[in-house]
């Protein structure tokens, strides 16, 4: 064990080299490690060097780690730098393994995921037709809770149906998000009437003059 993470520390370190093939070795090699190789790259994702950073998610991008510790991580490297493509696609990747195998436990990585959207540039003349990659993880992240919404409804569900876009604010896309809004709101129905809810805040106390006039 202690051998294996000597090699993964010296593959994250060889992923900082100049030269393209022997970062390619790397990331390669890092993959074949798999799930032995997450912790230590996780660690590499708080690394003051950004580059390597980007290496490090495409690592765990084709290892197939969904963990919240490495979702989160590469969602802020990615708002950082939505314009590195490399790192978008390792994004996209990673979101789209969590959104596969999603989970209850996932809500809050999700809520986190659809903010993404705001990194959408609303216009541009000279923007490629293909959808940005902000607003696919949000697309990702609503559809994963929809899925959550109608397979295992929980009163957690009320964060994100909060934070969900409703549509209407881009060119491809609200359609999704409006129906994801819908099914979420349908499934929390329950938990947004019921008064007995733990998250409702606590009524004022009566004054003595009102108690008094209630019981006369």
């Amino acid at each position: 064990m202690e051998t294996e993470a000597k090699t993964t520390q010296e593959l994250i370190e060889q992923l900082q080299s100049h030269q393209y093939g022997a970062r390619f070795v790397a990331l390669g090699r890092l993959i074949e490690l798999g799930e032995s190789a997450i912790p230590l790259l996780t660690e590499a994702l708080y690394h003051p060097d950004k580059a390597l950073r980007i290496r490090v998610a495409c690592a765990l991008a084709g290892i197939g780690a969904t963990d919240a510790s490495v979702v989160l991580p590469i969602a802020d490297l990615w708002e950082e730098l939505p314009a590195d493509s490399v790192l978008g696609e390792a994004f996209l990747v990673v979101v789209r393994e969590l959104a596969a195998g999603v989970r209850p436990e996932h809500i809050p990585v999700l809520t986190r995921l659809l903010d993404c959207y705001k990194k959408t540039p609303l216009s541009s003349s000279s923007a490629p037709a293909t959808v940005p990659v902000g607003l696919q993880v949000t697309t990702m992240a609503a559809g994963a809770l929809e899925t959550l919404a109608k397979r295992t409804p929980t009163r957690e569900l009320l964060t994100p149906l909060a934070h969900l876009p409703k549509g209407g604010f881009f060119s491809s896309g609200p359609a999704v998000l409006t129906h994801a809004h819908k099914v979420l709101d349908e499934a929390t129905k329950q938990w947004q009437f019921d008064p007995h809810r733990r998250d409702l805040p606590v009524p004022a106390e009566k004054s003595e003059k009102t108690e008094a006039s209630e019981t006369k």
